[in-house]
C-alpha cells in the first residue's frame, strides 16, 4: 500500500514538473495534455485520473507554487502583524528579513528556473482565473512588505513610493533568474555554481540594506 502511494506521488510530481516547464515556455492554450504526458513519460489518461483536466492541473500548479513560497516565508511574514509594537529599527529588520527569506526560497533547490518563469508570467496575465488565484495569494507577501515599509516611511500602503520600491526590489531578486542567458554569457558558463548562488544572495542582501537606507534618507 505504501509503495502504491509513493508511486502515485512520483507520477503526480512528474506530471507537474513537466507541466510547469511547458506552461513556463508557452501560453496555456498552446500546451496540450498529450504533450504534458509525453514529456512526463506517463500515460495520457493519468492526467485526467490525478487532475481531472488541464485547467485543474494548472490551478493545482499555481496553488502549489504560491503555497510553497508562503509556507517557507510564513514566520517572517507574520512579523507584520506586530508592526504597532516595533521600534523603527525592528521594523527595518523585519522588512529585510522577509526579503532575505524570499531570496533563500527563490535560490533554493526547491525552485527551478521554470518555476520562477511561471511565477513571473502569472503576474503579467490580466483577467484570467489562474492569474487571480496567483495574485490573491501573492498579495499576502506583498501586503506584509507594504505594511512594514509604509509604517517605516509613515505613508499609506497604497502610496506609489511604497509600491514602486517593493516591486523594484522583487525585480532585482528575480533578475538573476530571468536574465540568466545574459548572465551566463558574461560569466562564460551554462549554469550557476554553488559559489555563484552564494555570491548572488550576498549581493542581493547588500542591495536590500542599501536600498532601505536610501529610502529612509530620501523619504
Amino acid at each position: 500500500m505504501a509503495g502504491e502511494v509513493k508511486k502515485s506521488e512520483i507520477t503526480k510530481r512528474k506530471i507537474m514538473q513537466s507541466a510547469i516547464r511547458l506552461f513556463a515556455q508557452k501560453d496555456f492554450a498552446s500546451v496540450g495534455t498529450r504533450e504534458i504526458a509525453s514529456d512526463a513519460g506517463v500515460n495520457l489518461s493519468l492526467i485526467s485520473y490525478y487532475f481531472s483536466s488541464k485547467e485543474n492541473l494548472y490551478t493545482t500548479i499555481i496553488n502549489y507554487i504560491v503555497n510553497l513560497g508562503l509556507e517557507y516565508l510564513s514566520d517572517v511574514i507574520k512579523a507584520a502583524d506586530n508592526i504597532n509594537y516595533m521600534t523603527k529599527e525592528e521594523k527595518i529588520e523585519a522588512y529585510i528579513n522577509i526579503y532575505a527569506r524570499y531570496i533563500e526560497f527563490v535560490y533554493s533547490e526547491k525552485v527551478s528556473d521554470n518555476f520562477v518563469m511561471l511565477m513571473i508570467k502569472e503576474q503579467g496575465i490580466t483577467g484570467s482565473e489562474f492569474g487571480q488565484i496567483y495574485r490573491k495569494k501573492s498579495l499576502i507577501l506583498y501586503g506584509a512588505l507594504a505594511k512594514i515599509l509604509a509604517s517605516i516611511l509613515n505613508k499609506k500602503t497604497t502610496d506609489p513610493k511604497v509600491t514602486f520600491e517593493i516591486c523594484k526590489t522583487m525585480g532585482e531578486i528575480l533578475s538573476y533568474k530571468f536574465l540568466k542567458r545574459i548572465v551566463f554569457q558574461g560569466i562564460d558558463r551554462q549554469q550557476y555554481t554553488k559559489e555563484d548562488i552564494e555570491l548572488i544572495k550576498e549581493i542581493l542582501h547588500d542591495q536590500i540594506r542599501l536600498s532601505i537606507e536610501n529610502i529612509i534618507n530620501n523619504k
